[in-house]
């Protein structure tokens, strides 16, 4: 099992599942027109193993990060807090803000979190179906979220 230091926490960094990935992968194109119809002009890192997306406009750039919650059912979020991997850290702390873009399991509902309001959540380790023990993830109020329709 692999592990990393997240804010002097020890967590488990799961194996890369290629399965998950290109089933989640098309997400992104979600979050690419969502941004393109604001304005923006949003595209994939040309870094595959780096965040997402870049977005810009004419004067400034930020980065996005796309994740799907496929226990997110329908339009409401119905629970107090979103769970971001701690392992996402490091797409947190570049030149520019980095936005989480979570999507629900149909991609018709997001959601975005700004990395500085990630980052100042605690962590606490979260049991899933992937890992039973030791993953953590930042626990964000979903206050801090904008919700938005595609």
């Amino acid at each position: 099992m692999k592990y990393i230091d997240v804010n002097g926490i020890k967590s488990v960094h799961k194996k890369f599942d290629p399965v998950c990935h290109s089933k989640h992968d098309p997400a992104k194109y979600k979050a690419i027109n969502y941004f393109n119809d604001l304005g923006f002009n949003a595209y994939e890192n040309p870094n595959k193993h780096g965040v997402d997306l870049i977005v810009n406009d004419k004067d400034n750039y930020f980065y996005c990060e796309v994740e799907v919650k496929n226990n997110w059912q329908g339009h409401t979020f119905n629970f107090p807090n979103i769970y971001v991997l701690s392992r996402k850290k490091k797409y947190f702390n570049l030149q520019k803000p980095t936005v989480m873009f979570i999507l629900n399991h149909q991609w018709n509902r997001g959601l975005l979190l700004i990395s500085k309001d990630i980052l100042e959540c605690p962590l606490r380790e979260v049991k899933n179906k992937k890992v039973k023990n030791g993953e953590y993830f930042f626990i964000v109020p979903v206050e801090k979220a904008k919700f938005v329709n595609l």
